[in-house]
């Protein structure tokens, strides 16, 4: 299969925004627009509804939903009809989900099966069938679209990091999506699982799409932009020469007193270790986030050519708000007001 590349984003921001984020992916080059179906977001399908009106080329799907939260029955409604608006650009993106489960009361049981169940049960309504099937996660009695999609073969991929996952996307989807897929062994134990499941279905191997997810870090300087991501990564994780010496360093950095940056786009109640700094025309914040309740988060900003430091600390207040209101899921935090001059 040729190299594809896609994008991958939550729906965190408003419509149009979302849109333009689309036609810029599309002009770019990307050949996949992902929006993420995560509790409590905007809606996913309306949202990729919004970007498809605004794009002609680039492909376009929830990456992922799941079969707890959302019946598949519901989900083949919803990808048929994204695909009839869109003109035939659709694909959908499925994982065992975990987003929202708690709120809603949803347990997720045989993650692997439930999988397997919501491809078929798609797969069928798809193809216009009356479907009953009584399965161990997905059930349905005698249910059928009440209109014809405009195609029944709409691309399926199945995204997972664990075993029973990977293995049922090659048993019965068009794909495969793995998070952080680029070390050597992790992309062997990838390939060789979806091969196993592959074969066990009696299918070819070699007709499975492999996509790596890979969060990435963004600047100019790549060299500076990875160093800085991975020091304070190993500084979060107590791997930065020792855990005694990463918690000493934490400490230091939590008693940064130059808080103009991304603490200042963040709640009052968020403890921020970071290091600032600058010379001419060119600032940094480099932080390790701990939201209340949650895992904390490497942030790294640089801006370059920027005469006035204030439109500069304002410009990485502002960065640092958007990457807390996109990561924070149940956070009920009032955040501050939003920074000017800029």
């Amino acid at each position: 299969m040729p190299l594809t590349t896609g994008l991958l984003a939550l729906p965190s921001h408003p419509a149009g925004r979302l849109a333009e984020l689309a036609q810029l992916a599309e002009r770019t080059g990307y050949d996949y627009l992902w929006l993420a179906d995560e509790r409590f977001f905007r809606e996913v399908y309306a949202s990729l509804t919004f970007c498809a009106l605004r794009t002609q080329r680039i492909k376009l799907g929830p990456c992922v939903t799941d079969p707890y939260s959302r019946h598949p029955a519901l989900t083949a409604m919803a990808i048929a009809t994204l695909d009839e608006l869109s003109g035939q650009r659709a694909v959908l993106g499925l994982g065992a989900g975990v987003s929202g489960f708690r709120e809603l009361g949803i347990a997720r049981d045989k993650p692997g099966v439930g999988l397997r169940e919501a491809v078929d049960v798609i797969r069928q309504l798809l193809a216009g069938e009356t479907v009953t099937y009584p399965g161990s996660v997905v059930r349905v009695d005698g249910a059928h679209l009440d209109f014809k999609p405009v195609r029944a073969e709409i691309p399926m991929y199945i995204a997972s990091q664990r075993p029973v996952g990977v293995r049922a996307a090659g048993r019965v989807a068009n794909g495969a999506i793995m998070q952080g897929c680029v070390a050597e062994p992790l992309f062997t134990f990838f390939r060789d699982t979806v091969i196993a499941g592959a074969r066990e279905a009696g299918r070819d191997p070699a007709r499975i799409d492999l996509v790596a997810r890979i969060n990435v870090c963004v600047h100019d300087d790549r060299k500076v932009a990875r160093d800085l991501m991975i020091i304070l990564r190993r500084i979060a994780e107590r791997r930065a020469v020792s855990a005694k010496a990463s918690d000493e360093m934490v400490k230091v950095m939590l008693a940064q007193k130059f808080n103009e940056g991304i603490p200042a786009g963040l709640p009052p109640n968020v403890k921020v270790s970071h290091k600032t700094g600058s010379i001419t025309k060119i600032n940094h914040d480099a932080a390790i986030v701990y939201p209340s309740g949650r895992k904390p988060y490497v942030l790294v900003v640089l801006t370059r050519g920027i005469e006035d430091e204030k439109r500069a600390h304002s410009l990485i207040a502002d960065i640092s708000r958007v990457v807390y209101e996109t990561t924070n899921e149940r956070s009920a935090d009032v955040l501050p007001a939003r920074s000017k001059g800029h």
